[in-house]
Parts: structure tokens; C-alpha cells; sequence
């Protein structure tokens, strides 16, 4: 059984602006046409061999619009909780650090190549 969130008990004394904006460009990313963002330049941003542009950039690909749907369902609960919490220039540097830190601790036990904002969100 797997467990969807659908709400948070959380009062939100800011408006979690980058979180939003956060979850529109990963979005716009994944839905972009073949020909503006062709298969070879999303290569370069996939989780291997502690390449920076993977460890950067693999929070922003996804495999398929389920796995998109899944990451941005927990974004969106969790997500908005802690940028309304800490600020949105303090979220945009937890969101970083904790998907590079998330891809590092997935090159050291897996290795094998990894796409996704699983890490981070």
C-alpha cells in the first residue's frame, strides 16, 4: 500500500512562491517538445560517474508523467510547508543541497544512473 498525501495541517505565514515556481519549470522541463530539448542534452544532466552537471541537474528529469506526478505530489505537501517555514531564498538552497546530497549518497550505494527530484523533495 503506498501512502498519498493529500493535505498538511500546517499554518503558513508566508506564500511559498518558489516552490511553486519550482514545481512549474520542472514541469515545463518534462513537457518539452523533442526538437527544443532533444534526448542527447537531457543525457548530460543524468545522476552518474560525479559528473557536476548530473549532480545538478538530475533533480529536474523525470523517467515518465507518473514518476513526474509522484515527485510533484510531494513538492507540493511537503514543499510548501517548508518554503513557507524557512523562506524562499533559504528553500532554493535546501532544495540544492539536499538533491546533490541525495545524488551523492546514490553514487556511493548504487552507482547505476538516476534521474529524479526524489532526493531533494
Amino acid at each position: 500500500m503506498m501512502l498519498i498525501p493529500y493535505k498538511l495541517e500546517t499554518i503558513f505565514t508566508r506564500i511559498p512562491y518558489v516552490n511553486a515556481a519550482l514545481i512549474v519549470i520542472i514541469s515545463i522541463i518534462f513537457f518539452l517538445p523533442e526538437q527544443l530539448f532533444p534526448m542527447a542534452d537531457k543525457q548530460t544532466f543524468v545522476l552518474r560517474d560525479w559528473d557536476i552537471s548530473g549532480l545538478l541537474g538530475h533533480m529536474f528529469l523525470h523517467g515518465s508523467f507518473l514518476h513526474l506526478f509522484g515527485n510533484m505530489l510531494f513538492l507540493w505537501i511537503f514543499g510548501n510547508a517548508i518554503c513557507a517555514t524557512v523562506g524562499d531564498v533559504a528553500y532554493v538552497f535546501l532544495y540544492r543541497c539536499l538533491g546533490v546530497i541525495a545524488g551523492v549518497v546514490h553514487l556511493v550505494i548504487d552507482g547505476h544512473p538516476a534521474i529524479g527530484a526524489s532526493g531533494a523533495a
